[in-house]
């Protein structure tokens, strides 16, 4: 979720209310917090892609401070290359097993944002928190043979420690204003959960992700 708006000396005769729709592709993983000082796992984690996407109403307190809620759908998760002792192979052992951890959910975003520049480019900071549902979590084992010849096979996910996940989101970018109703924006943004998704015996695990956020604002009423 994102807000959008531009540096000017003054609000007056003009609309502070303004409606927005943002699109982040991103890449995403996890990060783990152990427990009693358990050993390092050997199984190797990398990022899968993620994306969020929503609607926000943006209102414009000052010409730099403004404050934003919306609704936001976010798909993340993460990859694990896994050992072969967790699976029973139905025919020949394959080179590796990979998990395929997908989550994806849904919920409220509030946040301030804070910008400054000239004419019509402004510079924009911004913070959030996200109050997301989680509407389905699922995993996916990928067998791996010579030749780079795969099977894919349903699994059974780990259970979710939290029905909820709360994010923080921080991000930074820059704005254009094309007109009197239109401004697009682009913002560097990163979102880490607060709250664990897994938790098990050695470890508390958490997802995150990090990417791109492109969004358009319009301009509500009178301007």
């Amino acid at each position: 979720m994102s807000t959008f708006c531009y540096s000017q000396d003054t609000l007056k005769n003009e609309t502070k209310w303004k409606l927005g729709f943002s699109i982040s592709p991103e890449l995403g993983s996890k990060l783990d917090q152990k427990k009693d000082n358990y050993p390092e796992k050997t199984n190797k984690f990398w990022p899968k892609y993620a994306l969020t996407y929503g609607t926000s109403i943006n209102y414009q307190y000052s010409k730099n401070l403004g404050f934003f809620t919306g609704l936001d759908i976010s798909h993340k998760g993460y990859n694990r290359k896994i050992s072969e002792q967790y699976y029973s192979f139905p025919a020949e052992t394959p080179t590796y097993v990979i998990e395929r951890k997908n989550c994806t959910m849904s919920g409220i975003v509030l946040g301030a944002f804070y910008m400054f520049g000239k004419k019509n480019i402004s510079w924009i900071g911004q913070i959030s928190t996200s109050l997301l549902y989680y509407l389905s979590h699922e995993s996916k084992a990928v067998f791996v043979y010579r030749g780079n010849l795969k099977n894919f096979y349903s699994i059974e996910s780990t259970p979710l420690a939290n029905n909820i996940d709360l994010t923080i989101s921080p991000a930074f970018g820059i704005q254009f204003k094309l007109n009197n109703r239109l401004e697009l924006k682009t913002l560097a943004v990163y979102r880490q959960s607060v709250l664990a998704v897994e938790k098990i015996s050695t470890y508390n695990r958490y997802l995150y992700s990090t990417g791109i956020n492109f969004g358009i604002l319009y301009t509500l009423g009178n301007n």
